[in-house]
């Protein structure tokens, strides 16, 4: 049988993806650690998506915001094992969950969606962030991971889109 154009990428570990309106139900963005993970997982809040499932799966491509971010999870002699996608503290705490709330909805909306319908995949949350090798196994899948969804979300800071940045009208087949 031949490949799908997905099934070009490797898939070295289960695509994690969140239901929206869990997503927008907790707040912000989760760090995805060995008891978050292990609780969202029991709870059904942070689910294995199964390819070819009715699920609309929409992948969030995004910098991260809070570079220097550490918090207790962190591995201190590891230099590249900091950041947050979204502002930890201060007056743009939680800014980019917002966004994502925001732009999703408007995306519901606009493509005639249903909430229960739809989940995100989500890094942070999506990839382990604190066993390295299951780590990487995630980085290494993030092509396969955004050819199983429907859409992407590219949040910003903007306020308004200018110059080359547009919203993209046209899905790929």
């Amino acid at each position: 049988a031949a490949l799908s154009f997905g099934q070009l990428f490797e898939l070295t570990t289960p695509m994690l993806v969140m239901p929206f309106g869990v997503f927008k139900a907790q707040g912000r963005i989760m760090k995805s650690t060995k008891a978050w993970r292990d609780e969202a997982l029991a709870a059904g809040s942070l689910v294995e998506h199964e390819e070819g499932s009715s699920q609309i799966v929409i992948f969030i491509s995004h910098t991260w915001w809070d570079r220097s971010f550490t918090d207790a999870t962190n591995d201190p002699n590891n230099p590249y094992d900091k950041g947050a996608p979204d502002w930890q503290t201060g007056e743009n705490k939680n800014l980019k969950w917002r966004v994502i709330c925001a732009g999703v909805q408007r995306l519901l909306e606009q493509e005639g969606l249903k909430e229960e319908e739809v989940s995100l995949w989500v890094d942070w949350q999506s990839i382990y962030q604190d066993d390295e090798a299951e780590k990487l196994k995630g980085v290494v899948s993030l092509i396969r991971y955004a050819t199983l969804c429907q859409y992407m979300l590219v949040p910003t800071e903007e306020a308004e889109l200018v110059g080359v940045a547009t919203r993209c009208p046209d899905r790929i087949p």
